[in-house]
């Protein structure tokens, strides 16, 4: 038998023809199996089931009216649960089983989805034989006489709301501020202040003298005594004559210029005149 499971229920009250004993006694099977999370009942009057009526409406479950297209004498299975059952399923957090209690038809279909999802099946044992078979658990409906006393319908719990994914805090950048040129400037000033204050502040360390070199002595030139003239001053030579060179006329034009020369030169005097052509003439031998 299953426990402790939440449960979500569909009743269809008009077509099964459950009276308020047997639906409270279908309400106490389900709470042992486990807690009822939500449920849905449908075709029921609020005069023809006004306690299951009311009792629905103080235990906060969802009444669906009778369908409106229906033949009497025949209580067809209520296709509004097939759309129910899987909205609910697919949006509510927490349902591990599924009851339907309606007329038999063919629910294999539904009953492969609800497993598909990891649920459980609570349902009557009226189906064909292959929805049967995808039944976890059986509700019985009891005659009038075996029903025990009514008992007040536990109220749904809400389904526990999905648990959100943890998102990492994004780091929340902050505005920078606003730019002011006059606080700036005045904290410009006051810089160069203290930079001031802490110059004028500071010891004043002197630098060490430089050490004055000694001057250098100048030399002192020692005076030589100039030799003592003789008293005889040696007598001076007379200058020797330089010799002539020799000359060498490269023709007789040249040769009669140069006579000419030593001619004027000699003022008359034939003697010197005369010895000077000899030495010319001797120079040409």
């Amino acid at each position: 038998m299953l426990r402790d499971k939440n449960i979500a229920f569909f009743i269809d009250v008009d077509n099964v023809g459950l009276n308020n004993e047997q639906y409270a006694d279908i309400i106490d099977q389900l709470s042992v199996m486990g807690s009822v999370m939500s449920g849905k009942i449908y075709g029921a009057g609020e005069r023809k089931h006004k306690e299951i009526y009311e009792n629905a409406r103080a235990c906060g479950y969802t009444l669906a009216s009778t369908m409106r297209v229906k033949r009497r004498g025949r209580k067809d299975f209520d296709a509004r649960i097939y759309v129910d059952v899987v909205d609910t399923i697919s949006h509510a957090a927490g349902i591990d089983a599924v009851c339907i209690i309606a007329q038999p038809t063919d629910l294999v279909h539904l009953y492969s989805y609800i497993h598909g999802r990891g649920l459980k099946i609570i349902a009557l044992d009226n189906g064909d034989e292959a929805s049967n078979a995808l039944i976890d658990e059986v509700v019985q409906i009891k005659d009038a006489s075996d029903v025990k006393p009514v008992k007040k319908p536990v109220a749904a719990k809400p389904a526990p709301a999905k648990r959100a994914q943890p998102v990492a805090d994004k780091p929340v950048e902050q505005p920078a501020p606003a730019k002011n040129d006059d606080l700036d400037r005045t904290d410009e000033l006051l810089r160069e202040i203290e930079r001031l204050r802490n110059l004028a502040s500071a010891p004043v360390v002197e630098e060490p003298a430089k050490a004055e070199e000694p001057a250098q002595e100048e030399p002192v030139q020692e005076e030589v005594a100039a030799p003592e003239a003789s008293e005889e001053a040696p007598e001076q030579a007379e200058p020797t004559s330089t010799p002539r060179a020799s000359y060498t006329p490269s023709n007789e034009r040249d040769l009669m210029r140069r006579i000419e020369e030593i001619r004027k030169n000699s003022q008359g005097d034939n003697d010197e005149f005369v010895d000077e052509i000899r030495k010319l003439l001797d120079g040409l031998e």
